[in-house]
């Protein structure tokens, strides 16, 4: 009696984890189809923790790096040579990346954006058809 007993729970173990492996199965295939974890498919070139945003490219003369005790300071522009990426477009994707790696926005305006993580700033600045990337750490 007890063998058949052990059997039924066993039994039913395997069927309540069988349903929680499709359940969440489920979960992972709505998320990911609903673009709700989309990662974009660049960072900056000297700032790996920063998306790049889809159609920007950085400028051909590379990125200004400094490392101080203090910090890092990084500027990197890059801009859309196609022309079809505008200043909105460009912030509102910033507004929307940035928070979830863990950047807090502290300033917002027209043409661009303060946003503070841990011992660093970074302002992104639309200028015409250039981004700037300014990262310094804080003061």
């Amino acid at each position: 009696m007890i063998d058949k007993t052990r059997h039924r729970t066993s039994a039913r173990r395997r069927q309540a984890v069988s349903r929680l492996s499709a359940l969440l199965a489920g979960c992972i295939a709505c998320v990911l189809a609903s673009g709700a974890i989309a990662a974009p498919d660049n960072y900056l070139s000297a700032a790996r923790d920063i998306p790049l945003l889809p159609g920007l490219q950085e400028s051909a003369d590379g990125p200004v790096l400094f490392d101080k005790p203090q910090g890092r300071i990084i500027r990197i522009t890059a801009s859309d040579p196609q022309k079809q990426v505008s200043a909105a477009q460009v912030l509102g994707f910033y507004q929307q990346a940035l928070p979830n790696l863990g950047w807090q926005q502290q300033e917002a305006a027209d043409d661009s954006l303060t946003f503070k993580r841990e011992s660093e700033m970074l302002r992104i600045t639309v200028d015409g058809d250039q981004v700037i990337f300014d990262l310094n750490p804080t003061p």
